[in-house]
Order: C-alpha cells, then structure tokens, then sequence
C-alpha cells in the first residue's frame, strides 16, 4: 500500500484473525459484512451466531466512508446500530426485502438481484437514482444466473466499488470480463470443461455452500452421472457435519467422504468420513453410492480415476497442494496454478 501506484487495496479480515488481532489496520473507506454462518462455531471461544456477529462487524465498525451490509441476514442487518460511517449500502438476493425498500425510500444506496425482468438483473440504486443495472448473462461467472454465490459476491463488489467512486461503467466492464480460474480465484467455483469428463472444483465449509454447489450442478445439462467428492474439517461439531451431508443427501449419484487435506481437532482419520456417510444413510442414501475413504489424497485419487467420460464430479474438498500434483500426473499441466 506504500506503492504510489496502487489506488486501492481489497482486504479479507478472516473471522479467525479477527477474533486473535482484531483489525490490523486502523481503519477502511468501505467495510463489508456478508454473512455471519456458523461454518466457525466452536472455535476460538465463539459458541453463537450473535457472538460470531460482533467479532465479524468490527469491519463496517471501521468503515470511514461506507458500510455494505447483507440485508437478507439479521445479524448483518444488526450491525447497523454501531456503524458511524455516513453511509450505508444493504445488499439482497430478492428485490421485494423490506429493509432494503425502506433503506432506499430514505435515500439509501441499495444493491439487489430483480427477477422482475424476462432475465435476472443486477440492480445499483442510490435512493431514487439508479447507478446502473447489469443482465446475469452478462456476467461469465454466473453462468446465466445459475451460480448464485457469484450474483451475491457481485452484488457487493458494486456496491463497494461504487462507495470508492468507481463509476459503473467500470463496474460492469470487469464484471463482465471476470471469470473464476484456477489460476485467478482457485478453488472458488472452478469449472472444467475440457477434460475428458466435466469438473466443478469449489470449496464448501458449510451447508449452505454445500446446497448452493448441489443446486449449480442439478442444473447443469450432462449426460453421464453426477459425483460429489465431499470432506468436513476435523474441529468442527458433529452437527455442523451432519448439516453439510444432510444438505447434499440424494442429489449426486455418488458420494466419496473424506478428511480435510490437514487433520484438525483430536478426531481419529475415519471420525469425519464415517459422520457423513452415516448421515447420508439416514437419510436415504444408499450404501452403494457412499465410499469412505479417510485419506484425502486416496479420496481424490478413487473420484476422480473412476469417473465415466461423460461424467460430473463435484470436488469441494479443494487443496491446491493436492491439484497440482493430481494435474501433473495425469498431465494436465496446462491446468496447474
């Protein structure tokens, strides 16, 4: 930030450095809060959703000029009361949120997704003055609509970008330019279609990203079968564990449980995969279509060597150590990070 080149800097303050550091640096001209999951209970002495909230909002606390907050989220919305920035943006998936209709009303920068149209847009208001709207199908990462969490992440990123003075002209060429890679954006959404089988490689720590990974790959057109490649991390709850299974449970045609590439916690190798698929068997998956395998690097070897070409595997168990060496020994190394 010292570099009289740089105009911005876009920072991830993680909940983990948070609740050890606090914020690091003193302050920012746009704090966002998106969401507050419990994907970190348990952890660091943070046991609540409301407990996770006050470590997370320490970040729009901080924002000098503009707060983003996730008006589809109350516990974002709540963070409200302590944002001494001037202004503030709420953000939401659905055009109709109540807070957001009267955040605008009283002039209020709002960002939203509108399925009003023939085709979902993304829409930037600044109390009555619209910013700008973009078409889902302008956006490459979207894959016309169907890959929600990139809708959200835009949504902020307008938001955000629009509070630094970015005009939307130049919101929308780079939304419209940006693509997920493995090389620009690894493990988030990464999807293959020139190998001999499909593959969407993402990393899920949560049921609700495990849903929002299912519900992409149910939309997609392949002819073959459609596989999930799934791990929970070691020093989470049972619970917790239980929910990422439940949130996937009948909508692959295989499952393959396994460890996080690192084991975390005092779990034995077998614990986490045994939780999953005993899950997935509770609920109604058959014992045939569930393989546990406590190995990560076994795990991925056994997904993806047993797939048919016409195939889908959904890998959200990502590690960029254990890709690239999958890569080069299949020779894919034009994939490579």
């Amino acid at each position: 930030m010292q570099d009289s080149a740089v105009e911005a800097g876009v920072f991830e303050l993680a909940r983990g450095g948070l609740v050890k550091y606090g914020m690091i640096i003193d302050a920012v001209d746009v704090g966002v809060m998106l969401n507050v999951h419990d994907n970190h209970l348990g952890l660091n002495g943070i046991h609540t959703r409301e407990e996770l909230s006050r470590v997370k909002r320490q970040v729009v606390q901080n924002a000098r000029k503009l707060a983003v907050l996730n008006a589809d989220d109350p516990l974002c919305l709540a963070a409200r009361e302590s944002i001494t920035a001037p202004r503030t943006s709420l953000v939401s998936m659905v055009s109709d949120n109540r807070e957001l209709l009267a955040h605008q009303r009283n002039g209020g920068m709002v960002a939203y997704l509108s399925s009003d149209a023939s085709e979902p847009e993304l829409h930037l208001w600044e109390g009555s003055k619209q910013i700008g709207q973009l078409s889902c199908r302008d956006i490459p990462d979207s894959w016309e609509g169907r890959n929600r969490p990139a809708l959200i992440n835009a949504l902020f990123a307008m938001a955000a970008a629009h509070g630094v003075g970015v005009d939307f002209d130049t919101i929308q060429e780079a939304l419209s330019g940006f693509k997920s890679t493995m090389k620009n954006n690894p493990g988030r959404n990464n999807y293959f279609q020139d190998l001999p089988y499909s593959l969407v490689v993402c990393q899920a720590d949560s049921s609700y990203s495990m849903r929002e990974a299912a519900e992409f790959a149910g939309q997609m057109d392949i002819p073959g079968q459609k596989h999930l490649l799934l791990c929970a991390v070691g020093d989470r709850p049972d619970a917790f564990i239980r929910d990422k299974a439940r949130a996937i449970a009948g909508l692959f045609s295989s499952y393959v449980c396994t460890n996080y590439c690192e084991l975390r916690g005092e779990r034995q190798p077998e614990d986490v995969p045994m939780l999953i698929a005993t899950e997935l068997k509770a609920c109604g998956v058959p014992e045939e279509q569930i393989q546990v395998v406590p190995s990560s690097e076994d795990a991925m070897k056994l997904a993806y060597d047993s797939l048919n070409d016409d195939d889908l595997l959904v890998d959200t168990t990502f590690s960029s150590v254990h890709f690239d060496e999958w890569l080069e020994q299949r020779g894919f190394e034009w994939l490579r990070l």
